[in-house]
């Protein structure tokens, strides 16, 4: 059930528009146009056009569904399909908050990227169209927790500043340091990357998330002596990180036991070669809140320079969406 559709045949990309209202979906474009002008600062036209820029052209249709509280008529959600006729690549699930001090946030809930278009940049261009659209509505920034296996580095990697207590940074980065600590005790590593790390450590700050998930000293180099294989290493490390896991759920260190299954899948993906970067591995399954801050211009332009850049492989991208509202079709523009 879709209320609205509009298609353009370059690579046969298709958008479309719902309206969860409260419990309800509305489908009449009637109905629809008349929720989104109460609840949203900006047209569907806009925002379609924001989130479509440069995606690979391998993305055929993208289906946005927003909730709207029907008592307020305020935005409470958003949900993003980016797919083709037979996979979704994308699935983006967004909510609107007011904190304290009445800012309004987009919480990033989950955002799942299909294996297949990993490593293409998506997720990270996904990231640079949420915070172009958002900071151009009614919301103060973006926020999201960092969790899962690679959520961690990823999050950190696009520039999402440590958005906790003290303590909890504090105690994140303690984390960190171990695992430095036994990184730098079997692993040769030259002296510049060991001064870049320690001196990462030395002070830890909040925005300091990102430069140590930009650390890409790849630690498939040769191990001191006293180990055979990269892969002895790696063992010892997985058993740290289950130490450290167990820890961050509350376990003593006498209660903790080594999940075997979790032990051998965690080794294997740390063994293939896109995991060897430093700052991977030492974020690898830390779980953290990241927020962007849109009045913090310093950030902003921290953030697009990552999320935003250009690849250096070949991979085609499909040009901004824009409406010609007079003819009632889809208009291309680079």
């Amino acid at each position: 059930m879709l209320a609205k559709s509009w298609k353009v045949f370059f690579g046969v990309l298709s958008t479309s528009v719902q309206i969860r209202h409260g419990e309800n979906h509305t489908s009449c474009d009637e109905d629809v146009d008349r929720i989104w002008a109460k609840a949203m600062p900006l047209t569907q036209t806009r925002i379609m056009s924001q989130l479509s820029r440069r995606l690979p052209s391998s993305v055929q249709h993208i289906e946005l569904v927003l909730g709207v509280d029907p008592r307020s008529n305020n935005p409470t959600d958003m949900h993003i399909l980016l797919c083709d006729d037979s996979c979704t690549f994308m699935d983006i699930s967004l909510y609107f908050h007011v904190d304290e001090h009445g800012e309004k946030y987009a919480y990033i809930g989950s955002a799942q990227v299909d294996p297949s278009l990993r490593g293409q940049g998506l997720g990270r261009r996904m990231v640079a169209n949420l915070v172009n659209l958002f900071s151009s509505m009614e919301v103060d920034g973006l926020e999201v927790f960092a969790d899962g296996e690679d959520g961690s580095h990823s999050w950190g990697r696009c520039g999402f500043d440590f958005n906790e207590d003290a303590d909890s940074l504090s105690s994140f980065y303690e984390m960190i340091a171990e695992r430095w600590a036994f990184l730098k005790s079997v692993i040769r590593l030259p002296a510049n990357t060991i001064d870049q790390v320690e001196t990462l450590l030395e002070q830890p700050y909040s925005r300091c998330i990102q430069d140590i998930a930009a650390l890409n000293f790849n630690l498939a180099a040769s191990p001191l002596d006293d180990y055979v294989s990269p892969k002895q290493i790696l063992l010892r490390y997985v058993e740290l990180l289950c130490k450290q896991q167990a820890k961050q759920e509350g376990y003593d260190d006498g209660d903790i036991k080594y999940d075997p299954l979790y032990m051998r899948e965690t080794l294997s993906t740390l063994l293939s070669a896109q995991h060897h970067k430093l700052g991977t591995t030492l974020l690898r399954g830390l779980k953290w809140s990241g927020r962007i801050d849109f009045s913090d211009k310093r950030q902003l332009e921290r953030v697009l320079n990552y999320c935003d850049r250009r690849e250096t492989a070949c991979v085609k991208h499909r040009p901004a969406m824009t409406l010609d509202q007079g003819v009632g079709v889809l208009a291309l523009s680079s």
